[in-house]
């Protein structure tokens, strides 16, 4: 009769210390932290990251700098497209395109200083997701994008950017 007390002791006390799972939702996860870094062909202290990364652009590593000149707000608008690799083994990705705020090129003609061309890397959570060479004189043309990704991260850049 002890142990059975102790059961039913035991099955209130997890009742009452455990949430009641019933009608709530699952966490929100926050909007994706979306950053546009200048690339260096080598590492600079305090300027660039410690670490390469190999983009598609050259075949040495690059250094993105620590801090972002452009972050979310200074994307006007986003494009979600869908490539289809599956033929290859590679499934459905997607492609976000960044459209920029006026004034977020007019910041990146002026921090590209006497450069006519700098690369650009876009950093999602952290992680590099494309790289691009800015080119003062096609300023205005200038659209970065970020992919190749799944859906739902391309979704939640896409809803970050709003």
């Amino acid at each position: 009769m002890r142990w059975c007390v102790r059961v039913v002791w035991g099955l209130a006390v997890c009742a009452v210390c455990l949430p009641d799972a019933a009608g709530h939702e699952p966490p929100v996860k926050s909007k994706a932290k979306v950053e546009f870094r200048w690339l260096e062909v080598r590492s600079v202290r305090g300027l660039t990251d410690d670490m390469g990364i190999q983009t598609t652009c050259r075949p040495e590593l690059m250094y993105p700098h620590v801090k972002p000149v452009l972050t979310n707000p200074d994307v006007a608008g986003t494009t979600m497209t869908e490539h289809d690799f599956s033929t290859s083994g590679l499934g459905v990705l997607y492609i976000v395109e960044l459209r920029l705020t006026d004034k977020a090129r007019e910041k990146l003609v002026k921090e590209a200083g006497d450069r006519p061309s700098v690369e650009l890397a876009v950093f999602v959570e952290g992680s590099y997701s494309g790289a691009w060479y800015f080119r003062k004189a096609e300023a205005a043309e200038f659209t970065p994008s970020a992919g190749f990704i799944p859906k739902a991260e391309a979704e939640r850049i896409v809803e970050a950017c709003k």
